[in-house]
């Protein structure tokens, strides 16, 4: 499998688990919709079109969409198919989930996997905590993490003995209990790092304090709106 290590490239394939496969039927989404935090039990018929229109979008770009199988041990959250395993350069890294019921999607990930043409380079492992859904690859030597509720300071070490001393980091700090948004706008004359914003949202609910945590080189200041941050990456 080959690995584009930004946000901006066209999508060669991409690894997909429809609503179909994660909610399996209305009793599943019964049975598990509270404890995972819904505001409401997803309506399953309307979920199915939507995603079906979804990956005819993504076929429609040429993008190989590979398809992930139900697993009896994944919830309806492993719809988020980013959040459990990280694009590396030398292959998929299985993370560790912050959020309890989630455990079990890594390993489920590497079973729908293995076989395939996609190298496991490695696993993120207890203490430490990281998800996907916390993190950007910028370009193939700035990655933009967020410290908070499901990605730890031992998950980031762990991650940065994955991939190797050859990246650079922005750290962002907050304490809630939901994923940073990452937002990042690349200017039309050049992906560069060093021309890039980054824009880092906070979950809605909100953090409890921020603690702008920026490595040498980047220079971190408020933006108008009362929950983001923006980070000035100067590399």
């Amino acid at each position: 499998m080959t690995q584009s290590l930004n946000e901006y490239d066209p999508i060669a394939s991409v690894v997909v688990k429809h609503v179909r496969e994660a909610f399996n039927d209305n009793e599943t989404i019964a049975a598990q919709w509270k404890a995972l935090n819904y505001p409401a039990p997803p309506d399953l018929a309307r979920a199915i079109a939507e995603h079906d229109r979804f990956i005819d979008l993504l076929r429609s770009t040429g993008a190989n969409v590979r398809l992930l199988p139900h697993d009896p041990v994944t919830t309806l959250d492993s719809i988020y198919v980013r959040d459990a395993s990280i694009i590396s350069q030398t292959g998929l890294i299985l993370c560790s989930m912050g959020k309890a019921e989630r455990a079990t999607e890594p390993a489920a990930q590497q079973r729908a996997l293995e076989g395939d043409d996609v190298a496991i380079s490695g696993a993120i492992t207890a203490p430490g905590r990281l998800e996907g859904g916390d993190l950007i690859w910028i370009d193939e030597r700035t990655l933009a993490v967020g410290r908070g509720y499901r990605t730890n300071a031992d998950g980031i070490r762990q991650l940065r003995a994955l991939v190797g001393d050859k990246w650079s980091a922005l750290w962002l700090e907050y304490e809630g209990d939901g994923h940073w948004r990452l937002v990042v706008d690349p200017p039309a004359s050049s992906p560069a790092a060093d021309d890039w914003t980054t824009a880092a949202e906070l979950p809605p609910r909100g953090p409890s304090s921020l603690k702008p945590a920026p490595l040498p080189g980047v220079a971190a200041g408020w933006t108008g709106a009362s929950s983001s941050l923006l980070q000035h990456i100067q590399s």
